[in-house]
């Protein structure tokens, strides 16, 4: 064959029957190489096939997802960017091929031969959420769906424009499966709560505290618990945690933290470096209480210790969250300020903390993954975005997350990413036994963090497993 193979000519726009095009698709879709010669395309086709991926997403949807729900004001652009994915994929294998004429044609083919597979994923997460090697089906399809669509599309290239159009699509199609979101068109709407709906009759009581004189004390607390804790060693990985108990009014979220610590002290190579915020009744003389401010402190107290480019962060948040991706504190009559992720990344970017492992254990905590995501952290929620999580309450003595993540998981020995991996089995086995809907716990692992966490673990030795009990000493003092 000649090396000069220049682009090859674009059939007529009426020649073939109009319906080519989706036949070509159905075929891909099932990774057969279409029969029908790929034409140019226009715009009208692809807005046709624009609107088929975007009402069959909303449709699909609506059959998943149960009322009463909000609309979710993102999803038109989160379902929209594979539009844009499609068009700058398919402009890129054309230019590889040397059949640029052909770009928009074949754009609007992949838009809807990718649509039934997708649609079947997104039913099949939101019923059985697979795990282990079912969940790497999708990246074997897309692999081979590029491999077809390159030989379809360059079948008269040089076999190495093939290959390169198949790799580069292959790599497109696999960055966009594992890093474009997916909102919903709707998230559950749960009936609304305020602050007082979750202050219950049996709820620890701030009696007969001066409010003032509380706060007057945080400062000199908060610096009395950063001076007990253990200098950083060089040249060693350490672990330092910072464990948050949001809610006053429930004892569930103090006994995590009080779990934390031991753990952390006793398995996890962590003795002298905790410091726990905690807002409840019964420990406002041990640990200073969990607000913005005190957060913002601790952060830059921790940071004066550790060495912010050698040692791992910790952070570990339980409470209640809501809605619109804010984690409760409270500790009535105190007035204290929600979380929010931005502020949350705020505080972390001013200390200055470059590796982190943050564990967010609310209900809707997936709302914190995006704006905390980068290639240093690692992240962990009890639940997705538009998910609650299940376990707090008067009645609770630890939540599913919480037993689930830290009592069953990290205290066998498994790092912080297989800990997470097997409590979301753990959980999935609970929520169906008692009929509840999936919480959908949620991870990203940033590329850069993953040898820094290795790093740490091989510090760690053999130590006897910590048995969960109520009431753990929050602080140094009490043990």
């Amino acid at each position: 064959m000649s090396s000069a193979w220049t682009e090859q000519p674009v059939p007529a726009r009426g020649r073939g029957p109009r319906s080519g095009w989706i036949a070509a698709a159905l075929q891909l879709a099932v990774l057969r190489r279409p029969r029908q010669r790929l034409g140019p395309g226009d715009l009208g086709r692809f807005a046709v096939a624009a609107a088929i991926w975007l009402l069959a997403g909303l449709l699909l949807d609506d059959l998943l997802i149960d009322t009463p729900r909000v609309f979710s004001e993102w999803a038109l652009t989160e379902r929209s960017f594979p539009l844009l994915l499609a068009l700058a994929g398919a402009a890129l294998v054309c230019a590889l091929l040397r059949r640029s004429g052909v770009a928009l044609g074949l754009a609007s083919i992949v838009l809807l031969a990718l649509l039934p597979g997708t649609l079947l994923w997104i039913w099949v997460q939101a019923r059985f959420e697979p795990g282990g090697w079912l969940a790497r089906l999708p990246m074997l399809y897309l692999v081979l769906f590029a491999v077809q669509l390159a030989r379809w599309a360059g079948a008269a290239a040089p076999s190495w424009r093939r290959g390169g159009a198949a790799l580069s699509a292959a790599g497109l199609l696999l960055a966009a499966w594992m890093l474009v979101p997916d909102s919903p068109w709707w998230w559950t709407s749960e009936p609304e709560d305020d602050e007082a709906a979750f202050v219950e009759e049996d709820s620890p009581s701030l009696d007969g505290i001066s409010a003032e004189q509380l706060w007057q004390t945080q400062p000199d607390m908060l610096d009395a618990a950063l001076a007990r804790l253990a200098p950083q060693r060089p040249d060693n990985v350490d672990l330092y945690v910072l464990a948050l108990a949001g809610d006053g009014n429930e004892n569930v979220f103090r006994n995590e933290v009080g779990y934390v610590r031991r753990l952390a002290e006793q398995r996890l190579g962590a003795k002298d470096r905790v410091l726990s915020l905690v807002n409840h009744p019964d420990t406002l003389d041990a640990a200073p209480i969990a607000s913005v401010s005190n957060l913002r402190r601790a952060l830059q107290g921790l940071a004066r210790v550790m060495d912010t480019e050698e040692d791992l962060l910790w952070l570990f948040m339980t409470s209640h969250g809501s809605e619109d991706h804010q984690l409760y504190l409270g500790l009535d009559p105190l007035p204290l300020d929600w979380l929010d992720p931005a502020t949350l990344r705020q505080l972390l970017e001013e200390a200055g903390i470059r590796w982190r492992v943050i564990v967010v254990s609310a209900c809707y905590s997936g709302g914190f993954i995006e704006p905390l995501r980068d290639e240093h952290s690692l992240l962990i929620t009890a639940a997705r975005a538009d998910r609650p999580s299940f376990g707090c309450g008067v009645q609770s003595q630890i939540t599913w997350f919480g037993e689930a993540f830290l009592v069953e998981a990290l205290n066998q020995g498994l790092g912080f990413d297989a800990a997470y991996r097997e409590a979301r089995r753990r959980i999935r086995e609970r929520e169906r036994e008692e009929e509840e809907r999936p919480s959908y716990p949620q991870i990203a692992l940033g590329q850069a963090i993953a040898p820094r966490l290795e790093a740490w673990r091989a510090t760690l030795g053999d130590s006897p497993r910590v048995e969960f009990e109520t009431g753990m000493p929050v602080a140094p003092g009490g043990e």
